[in-house]
Formats: C-alpha cells, structure tokens, sequence
C-alpha cells in the first residue's frame, strides 16, 4: 500500500502550559493534524515534556533545521517585543511559521504564525491581524481593527472597531482598547486597563 504524503516536521519553542496544551490536544485529539510534532525546545528544561521530546535550546535550532524540522511555533507569551525578536531570527534562519486558527471571518487578513484560540470573536470584518501575533481566548477585536506583528492578545481582552495596535505590543488579561485608539510599538497594557486614548511607543498603560 502506498504512503500518504510525507507531514512537516513542527518544533514548538517553549515547553510550557501553552505548548503543552498544544502538543496534548495534537496526540490526543488528532488537532492540527497536517504537522508531524518533533517535539520541543527550550531554553531552560531537557529530557522530555508530557511524554515528548525536549530536542535541546535555542542554540540548537539551526541543526535542527538542517535535520527538517523546518516549521515552528514559538510559545512563549511572556514577553511580545523578545518574542518577536526570536521569530524574526528564526524566520532568518529558514524556518517557516504555521498559523493555528479555526474560523476567520471574510476579509480578514491574517499573516504568517499567527495564532487564535479557537474560543476567540473576530467581530466584523477586514481586520488584519500581522506576522506572529497572538489572539488568545475569549479575546474580542471588533471590525477594521489591525493587532500588529508580534502584539499578543491575552485572555478577555477586547479591541475596539478600528484601533490600530502596533507591533510587540502587550495587552494583559481582561484589558480593552476602546474603537479608533492607536497603541505603539512595544506598548504594555495592564490588567483591568480601559485604553481610552492613544498610547505612545513603549508605553506602559496601568
């Protein structure tokens, strides 16, 4: 009997509760089945993460690449402006980046490694999510809103009709941008903040 086609070998960089869920959900769910996982690495554990293979740190990536293991998904939502900072190496490098979405809606634009739960309203249309951003669940982004390269969208946070979030910004849980507001690079909003006005380029909302 014939094989199938051969699947991309898929490298989740962080081997934390994010990853976890996703490794997890792919071995027992069958989700995101197209990717044949590897396993991961991480800059801080070795041996091995819910059964899978800890296959070394970031040093060991370009070997790695060399062996095929050429798609990756970077996990690791502490930090959005070095979170960026490490995709774009990696892009350097020669890896490519999946996205894992479910439904988008019409017209909306969605770039390389972008990453939305599946629980996630995109309300409207012709938003634009960029390269690497993160929209995770229970997030709202309304209508003509742009979540920048990098941004990361964490749980309950709301994007107003047209706001336009630059890139590697940092939205913490259950905070909101109200419609039309423009935030910066490297932006920080804090837990529980109401953006109301526009926020300059590494500013911190608190």
């Amino acid at each position: 009997m014939a094989n199938g086609p051969s699947k991309s070998k898929l490298i989740i960089y962080g081997a934390g509760d994010i990853g976890g869920r996703f490794a997890v959900e792919w071995r027992d769910l069958g989700k995101n089945g197209e990717f044949d996982l590897a396993g991961f690495v991480d800059d801080a554990k070795t041996g091995q993460f819910l059964g899978f293979p800890i296959l070394g740190n970031r040093a060991a990536l370009p070997r790695l690449l060399e062996r095929g293991f050429d798609h990756v998904m970077v996990t690791m939502y502490g930090n959005a402006v070095l979170r960026l900072e490490i995709c774009e190496e990696l892009e350097r490098l020669g890896f490519s980046f999946p996205s894992f979405h479910q439904y988008i809606p019409p017209e909306t634009r969605v770039g390389k490694g972008v990453t939305v739960h599946e629980s996630a309203d995109l309300i409207g249309f012709d938003t634009v999510l960029e390269d690497f951003c993160v929209v995770g669940h229970h997030v709202a982004v309304e209508g003509r809103a742009r979540v920048g390269r990098g941004t990361i969208l964490c749980p309950f946070t709301f994007i107003g009709y047209g706001a336009d979030i630059g890139e590697a910004a940092q939205f913490y849980p259950h905070s909101s941008c109200l419609p039309m507001v423009k935030v910066g690079k490297g932006c920080v909003i804090n837990t529980h903040v109401f953006l109301r006005e526009d926020l300059p380029d590494g500013e911190k909302a608190r």
